[in-house]
């Protein structure tokens, strides 16, 4: 009988131990479960964070290419300009020589 009681308190403070083994690693769990959500919401703010910026990079690439067209339309307004007072000094350099012309046939009627 003693045996039989002995045995009945060494089990039962095997299973006290155990709960006790178990309550520790139920409160890891939980610790655990909280450290995983502060994890999650961390990852979480990264992604929007992430988001956001390439949400901002392409707002950027968009204002590069409107800014590139505007440049280009500028150069090509530029050469157009360019070419147009080409024209006109040619045009001036035209009627400079017709003025010549004339005031030599002005002299030769005058002197004639």
């Amino acid at each position: 009988m003693m045996n039989v009681l002995r045995d009945i308190t060494s089990i039962g403070d095997v299973v006290q131990k155990e709960a006790e083994k178990a309550q520790k690693t139920t409160a890891d769990l939980d610790l655990i479960e909280t450290d995983m959500r502060v994890v999650v919401e961390g990852v979480e703010m990264v992604k929007k964070q992430a988001d956001e910026s390439l949400l901002r990079v392409e707002e950027a690439a968009k204002g590069v290419e409107q800014i590139s067209t505007a440049a280009q339309e500028a150069s090509k307004a530029a050469e157009e300009a360019a070419a147009a007072s080409r024209q006109q000094a040619e045009g001036m350099k035209e009627l400079a020589q017709a003025i010549e012309e004339i005031a030599a046939l002005a002299d030769e009627l005058q002197q004639g």
